[in-house]
């Protein structure tokens, strides 16, 4: 009987301390590029995310927001966002400023004591977004996308081109990283990766009055 009853007593002890650490609802992120808003760099986004379930034991006095398991910030209310509309400036302009891409995910905080819930869930943010027209043309191709950084990016060319051309590459900040010139004649070119960083970079190729471009992720 005394077995029993310990038993019983170490379950609902258990049961008290973390039966009701319930994580976060529905996280969902959205990011865009919009040259006519009032977006810091026109850059505007939304993280969100719906309040735990219904609590019957602990409270929930807020929420911290990580990149990357780094943890960014605490607050006690629900979002993060640069939208169109919003006076500037904007209060979360810095959250995208971190090595992209990352990951985020929001975890739910209770009781004075900091008790953290789990993350059940994330996703992923790409870095600060530039303006680059594209145009789809099956003439470039880049192969093995993404590319382990110290590895070459393969760019392969249709023989039909007949002119010379340039490929720039851009990082997600909009700085020219590299510059190539292009003989017609020729059918490929490699691109090293060893002076850039881990994250995504736009190729660009400038073909007459014509901009084509791709994005390649660097892991």
């Amino acid at each position: 009987m005394k077995k029993v009853i310990l038993t019983l007593t170490i379950i609902t002890l258990f049961s008290n301390l973390f039966g009701q650490i319930n994580p976060i609802n529905n996280l969902t992120f959205w990011h865009d590029h919009d040259m006519s808003s009032t977006c810091p760099n026109y850059n505007c986004f939304e993280l969100n995310w719906e309040a735990p379930d219904t609590l019957t034991q602990d409270t929930l006095i807020g929420y911290n927001i990580y990149r990357n398991s780094i943890l960014w910030r605490f607050q006690d209310y629900i979002g993060v966002m640069c939208i169109d509309g919003t006076p500037p400036p904007c209060l979360d302009e810095d959250f995208l400023n971190f090595p992209a891409p990352f990951w985020i995910k929001v975890t739910a905080v209770y009781n004075s004591s900091h008790i953290e819930s789990i993350a059940n869930d994330s996703v992923m943010c790409g870095g600060i977004l530039i303006n680059i027209n594209t145009i789809e043309n099956e003439n470039f191709v880049i192969k093995k996308n993404p590319v382990i950084r110290g590895n070459d990016i393969i760019i392969k060319f249709s023989n039909t081109l007949e002119k010379n051309f340039n490929i720039r590459v851009y990082n997600n900040e909009g700085r020219i990283m590299e510059v190539i010139k292009i003989t017609k004649d020729k059918s490929s070119v490699r691109i090293s990766t060893d002076r850039f960083n881990i994250g995504i970079y736009n190729i660009v190729i400038i073909l007459e009055n014509e901009i084509f471009s791709r994005r390649v992720l660097i892991i």
